[in-house]
């Protein structure tokens, strides 16, 4: 995990917000969302540069409905933390495609083939593409 911050985080906590986050994924894979925020919220707390920690609360955010502001805000600190996290970037542009934000959809999945890994996200490529070309179908008719 890149840390940011990492001089004002101990090692302990660093570990401990590492922890915590990965549990959370499993809880919200369960649909443990209010224990899942619990874990989301305090590992942002023990490592403000926990970059997984805010891609999972976005992922929370949208499970629970919460406004589009909040969650893309979620995904985007994520990534200026660590812009080349694969899983934000394509969880925004999947985001956006699922809110048909056309425009969003192909600028977040340019940038998904622009990264030169994609580790965690490999088994999704087909998805990226899939949505890819619904923005572009949908931006061709709007023409």
């Amino acid at each position: 995990m890149s840390c940011k911050n990492h001089e004002k985080v101990s090692k302990a906590d660093w570990h401990l917000s590492d922890s915590l986050v990965h549990v959370s994924k499993s809880l919200l894979q369960q649909n443990k969302l209010d224990s899942a925020e619990i874990l989301i919220e305090r590992s942002i707390q023990l490592d403000p540069s926990n970059y997984e920690a805010f891609n999972n609360r976005a992922y929370l955010r949208n499970m629970q409905k919460r406004s589009s502001k909040e969650i893309i805000a979620d995904y985007e600190r994520a990534l200026e933390i660590n812009p080349f996290y694969d899983v934000a970037t394509y969880s925004l542009a999947n985001y956006y495609h699922s809110i048909e934000d056309w425009e969003n959809t192909i600028k977040w999945t340019d940038r998904y083939f622009g990264l030169s890994q994609h580790k965690e996200t490999d088994s999704l490529i087909d998805n990226i593409y899939r949505i890819r070309e619904d923005a572009e179908k949908y931006i061709g008719q709007s023409n």
